[in-house]
């Protein structure tokens, strides 16, 4: 069953031109590199090349999308990330956290609110709502005392 109007593309182990209006999934986990090549948004999985930091990666996407980022802090452990996903706000994107208290491992998305490197947090049903119909306001919520 389809969960959103916009087609969804899980990025994997092949390189490929990002195409807009398409819903891209990746773990930060992975070793990858993003780029520009002639004027297109190019995802290239790395193979036997050092780890790419997710702080340097999350700058990089924020750099070339601009506005056109919509990021989403997902369950996950420790600092790694945070400060480039920060990033994404600065350069004009929307840059959000999953509710901890909804997080499978709430650790990456309290710490993501906590030092203010996202708008504020969004809940598992309204993030289904927003990737439904990315071109509506999701809502979210900006009261901290709710999620810390």
């Amino acid at each position: 069953r389809r969960l959103s109007k916009l087609p969804i593309k899980l990025l994997g182990k092949e390189p490929e031109v990002l195409e807009p209006s398409i819903l891209h999934v990746m773990s930060i986990s992975q070793r990858t590199n993003f780029s520009v090549l002639d004027g297109q948004l190019v995802y290239q999985p790395l193979f036997g090349y050092k780890e790419v930091l997710p702080d340097a990666y999350f700058l990089k996407l924020a750099e070339i999308c601009g506005t056109h980022l919509v990021a989403i802090m997902l369950s996950g452990r420790g600092e790694r990330g945070i400060s480039g996903f920060g990033e994404i706000m600065n350069c004009g994107g929307l840059a959000l956290s999953e509710l901890p208290f909804e997080s499978v491992c709430h650790e990456k998305p309290f710490i993501t609110l906590f030092q203010n490197k996202a708008k504020g947090a969004i809940s598992g049903s309204d993030m289904i709502s927003f990737i439904r119909d990315i071109s509506k306001e999701p809502q979210i919520i900006t009261e901290r005392s709710i999620y810390l």
